[in-house]
């Protein structure tokens, strides 16, 4: 099977090769998305701020359709969370995760370009616009709001935020939400991944798969509809869900 029929299937498999700190679930949330986009676009860029050992980054480097690879990572040893406590990463290093990605099929290293430092160190104009940013890094609110209004810019209003971990950093969510302006797209998915579309009146969301993967109404965040400005376009209530996921399979 190609990289793009097992991104389209959803298959898991495609996350064995480097350990990665993401559930099933979001590495099937990851690849509805990545499989949306790139149906879209046909090609498409990709920024990640926090990458570690590189898990998340396999489906991109082995799939054509993702020309432009960046990884933004300063490569702490240890750095503090709103759990409560630091975290510690070992042997953090970006030749590390180089090697790592190298023993992923078909891996294309050369579009992968590497930037240790934060994001607060790094100007907007530095790096080239990417379509779809996912935000890892550290998961503190002050850190992971820099980190959104740092790809917000880049992507010039328009495109794909992912956050992961969004049980932490639903603050960072909700304040990120409420200062883009729209048209806009905010939604979770089963797992830890929420997603914000910024800047487009068709939304990813209409894709099936993507559609299949918004978590149930009553995950945290859902009430997002309450908090935001009317001109912001948000997915609010399971009957909305249903009628959409009705609409997409007719």
């Amino acid at each position: 099977m190609s990289i793009a029929r097992s991104i389209d299937a959803g298959d898991i498999g495609l996350f064995d090769y480097v350990d990665s700190q993401t559930s099933d679930d979001d590495r099937r949330s990851l690849l509805a998305i990545h499989s949306a986009i790139a149906r879209r676009l046909r090609t498409f860029t990709y920024l990640e701020i926090g990458s570690h050992l590189g898990g998340s980054l396999q489906a991109f480097v082995a799939d054509a359709r993702c020309r432009r690879i960046v990884s933004i990572d300063p490569r702490p040893a240890s750095q503090p969370d709103d759990r409560g406590m630091n975290y510690d990463y070992d042997d953090n290093s970006t030749d590390r995760m180089l090697a790592l990605l190298k023993e992923v099929p078909d891996a294309d290293l050369t579009k992968l370009g590497t930037i240790e430092l934060s994001t607060e160190d790094i100007a907007v104009g530095q790096i080239a616009r990417p379509d779809l940013c996912f935000i890892d890094g550290e998961h503190t609110h002050a850190a992971a709001l820099r980190d959104a209004r740092f790809c917000r810019a880049t992507m010039h209003g328009a495109g794909v935020v992912l956050f992961h971990d969004r049980f932490v950093i639903q603050d960072t969510v909700v304040a990120f939400a409420r200062e883009t302006p729209g048209p806009m797209t905010a939604y979770p998915m089963r797992g830890s991944i929420f997603v914000v579309e910024i800047g487009s009146d068709v939304p990813l969301l209409r894709n099936a798969a993507v559609a299949a993967r918004v978590a149930p109404p009553a995950a945290p965040l859902w009430n997002l509809a309450s908090i935001l400005g009317a001109n912001q376009m948000l997915l609010s209530s399971a009957s909305r869900l249903r009628r959409l996921r009705h609409q997409l399979a007719r």
